[in-house]
């Protein structure tokens, strides 16, 4: 059950790490 829980806060939380990682790449090479 605690195995289970971690696999799907890695779910949850993983797509949410790289879309911020991409929205701050993207702002960068922008130079705004």
């Amino acid at each position: 059950m605690f195995a289970n829980s971690i696999v799907t806060l890695a779910l949850i939380a993983l797509p949410i790490y790289f879309f911020f990682r991409w929205v701050q790449y993207d702002s960068e090479r922008q130079d705004k």
